[in-house]
Formats: C-alpha cells, structure tokens, sequence
C-alpha cells in the first residue's frame, strides 16, 4: 500500500468513527439524557498538512473526485489560523437553476466572483458583489463602476443602475461623497426587485435604493445620520451590520444596521416609509430574510449568547399611510414569532416549515415559523455566512468563512459517519478557497 492510500484509509477510518461516535453522543443530548461517553475528538489533527499538500496535487492532476474519495472533506482537523491568516471567507451565494453556484469571496487582493460548476472554478473577470430576485426573474452583477441587470445569468445587461454619489441632501453640504464603489466601503447586501429596476445596496456608508436616475438613502434615517456626521466636508463613520432584504413582491424592504431597531419599509405616495419598527429580542439588528412561500420576515439580532431571531407575519402591517407598527422583540411582544433565542445568525435559507439559520457556531439549525421549535440540525464548521436553497428544497448551498462553499442534498438518506447532523441530508459537493488557489472537493 502506497503512502497515500496509508493515509487515505487512516483518514477515512478515523473521520468515520469521529462522526458517528459525536452524531451518537449528541443524540443522547437530544434525548435529554446523560452522555454515556465523554465528547468524541477527531485524531486527525496531524494529518491535516499532509492531507492539504494531497489535495494540492490531485486538484493539480485534475483528480478532485479522487481527492474527494480519498480523503472526504471535514472541518475539524485543520488549522484555519494557519491556513490562512488573512481571514478568506465566502460572502454572497445564489444557487442557480442549472445547479452552477455562484459566490464572491473575500480575498487579500479584494472581492472576487467565481461560478462552480463539478470541478470546474470559474472567475468572473471584476465583478465584485450579486444578486438575484426571489424567483429568478432578474440577476444583478456589481461593477466598481455600475451595477448591471441580467434577465438570466449569462444574458446580456437589459440596463445598468448607478451607484450612489452621495445622501442626496440627508446630510446637508455632503451631495457628491462617493466616486466609486470602493467609496461606499464594504458592500454587505445587494438585493435586486423581481422587475430589474431597482436594487438596494447595505454598505458601511448605508442602505441605498438605487434606480436609473440615481438613489436614495434608506437607512439610517435623516435623525440618525446628524449623529453620526459632526462635519460634512469630513464624514467619516463606518456602520456595522448594514443588511437589507426585499420582499418577493417588490412592496417591502428590510433594513437594518447595529443600532435598533429593524425596519420594514413600504412604498408610499412616492417615498420609502416605515411600516414597522422591530426592536431586537438581542442589542443589534443584523441580518434579515423574506420568505418566499408565506407571508413572513425573518429579522436576526446578535449580542454574544443573547443573540436571537424574531419574526413577523407581514399581514399584521398597517394599511398604507397609518402609523408604523412598533413592536420589541427583548419585552416579549405577542405579535411578533420568536424563532430563535440561542444563536448569533449569519444568514437564513427559507423552508417549507420554517427558516435554516447559518450560525457563528458552525451551525445550520433548523426552526420553524414560531416556538422556538428545532427542526434538525447540521454542522459544518466556521461561521456560516451564506446560504441558498432551490426552488424545490433538495439543495441547500452554504458559504463559510473559512472559505469554503459546500453543497447538501436534503433529500438524501443520512451517513451518519459522513455529516454531523440529525437529519436525512448528504453532502455533494465542496470547494475550497484557500492559499495557493481554490480547490474542488
């Protein structure tokens, strides 16, 4: 037996035993009873090198499904502090029809988009941020110029929405701030509506509506924003935890940064105002998800171990041109769903009986509409940051931020010795983007 298959039926042999025996100790934990055996460890820490320099030579040789046979991926034996200390994680993810994957990454040369495709790692030559309508309909390729709508992927630009020059009068004596992209900071959301008009934009400067003729600032409100501004001519603020998420319809928007509370904003007699304030069950807004199969709106807040996500049946809004609803999810507000009350949330994927929340834990844990009742879970490791699913809920693809992209099949039957999880579900496919160029895996 050669070095490497020594190592592959080490690797394979020790991770199975690994899994099954933590998939059996945490269904004890489940069960509400006393763990019979202390918590399992994986042995494979000083293999990881060598399991790594593998993985180099077989991406190399165009052999990643041998690689993928060989030494099936894990999270817990390598050392990501090590791996990459500049801290290369995925940022945004769309599943497409076809099953391609697109994703940008967060590289120490900048933000990169790549489509996954098999073994096949795409770049998209200087797009820097996506996004796609609810269903399809429109997708959006950010530039450092312009914003590009596409009525498919790989069709061709219908129209282009510019990015913002400036608060449009927000902050008085502050119009042209912005000159590029770049100028706005970190790009944490886009969100395109399903007719391809308009996008929305959550950067550390703010959440900006972006049309053809220009844009508008959503959020921080007018008020806020003096407190952020001491002197116009030298702006110099960054916000954290700038989200947004557009309703399937088009109607509503969410918004948020890390001071409370939520908003829900509508459309009214030609300006974006709020119907609903939503002050965390946590300290700081942070990320939001419209469901696209119910009426509902997924709003997560974070503050270590008192992170939590509520949620809100869209039905219980006011009528255009009321007052907006004000609700406190920390007082125990009855109109509001309270989802969640255990994990700082990352990022969502919708389910036919709730939400798949991607937590700071490694965590997808499944919830449904109202309880908190768990559904399954599944770990996978790192921080989640990204997630989709398809139409049809068979596929779920998450993004980590140890730089990694993974595929799940929900309708797959469980090995327990493959995933750390309680639920029917496979992993298909990963790729990996670490130093030295990405990986299939």
């Amino acid at each position: 037996m050669s070095e490497i298959e020594e190592s592959s039926k080490r690797w394979i042999d020790e991770g199975r035993a690994f899994k099954t025996a933590l998939n059996a100790w945490l269904g004890e934990i489940y069960a509400g009873k006393k763990p019979s055996t202390d918590e399992p460890e994986d042995t494979r820490e000083d293999m990881a090198d060598d399991v790594i320099a593998y993985a180099r030579q077989l991406n190399a040789e165009g052999r990643a499904d041998d690689l993928r046979r060989m030494f099936p991926p894990a999270h817990e034996p390598f050392d990501y502090d090590a791996i990459d200390p500049y801290g290369v994680q995925t940022g945004q993810l769309l599943l497409l029809k076809d099953g391609r994957v697109v994703t940008t990454v967060y590289e120490p040369e900048g933000r990169r988009t790549y489509v996954l495709q098999g073994n096949a790692i795409t770049p998209v030559p200087d797009v820097i941020a996506i996004a796609r309508s609810t269903y399809h309909e429109v997708y959006a390729k950010a530039y450092a110029d312009r914003i590009d709508v596409h009525e498919s992927w790989d069709g061709p630009a219908v129209r282009s929405l510019p990015w913002p020059k400036g608060y449009g009068g927000v902050i008085e004596g502050a119009e042209d701030v912005f000159e590029s992209a770049s100028d706005l900071g970190s790009i944490e959301t886009l969100s395109i509506f399903p007719d391809g008009k308009r996008a929305v934009v959550a950067t550390e400067s703010g959440v900006f509506l972006l049309e053809e003729s220009g844009s508008t600032l959503l959020h921080p409100s007018k008020e806020q924003m003096s407190e952020y501004v001491d002197d116009p001519e030298e702006i110099d603020f960054s916000l954290s935890y700038a989200h947004a998420a557009i309703s399937p319809d088009g109607a509503l928007i969410a918004v948020g940064v890390q001071d409370p509370p939520h908003v829900i904003l509508r459309e009214h007699e030609g300006a974006w105002v709020p119907a609903a304030e939503v002050h965390p069950r946590s300290s700081y807004p942070h990320a939001a998800l419209f469901h696209d199969a119910k009426p509902h709106v997924a709003l997560a807040g974070c503050h270590f171990a008192g992170s939590a996500t509520v949620g809100l049946d869209l039905g219980k809004l006011p009528k255009p041109g009321a007052d907006a609803l004000v609700l406190d999810g920390y007082s125990g507000d009855e109109r509001l769903d309270y989802i969640d009350n255990r994990f700082w949330v990352f990022s969502m994927a919708p389910l036919d009986e709730g939400y798949a929340l991607g937590a700071n834990n490694g965590y997808i844990w499944a919830h449904a509409f109202d309880g908190p009742e768990q559904l399954w879970f599944c770990h996978l490791g790192s921080t989640l940051t990204a997630m989709d699913i398809s139409e049809d809920r068979s596929t779920l693809v998450v993004g980590t931020y140890s730089g990694q992209v993974i595929v799940l099949r929900l309708d797959q039957q469980r090995d327990p010795g493959q995933l750390i999880t309680d639920r029917d579900v496979r992993e298909e496919r990963r790729w990996v983007f670490w130093p030295g160029g990405p990986m299939a895996w």
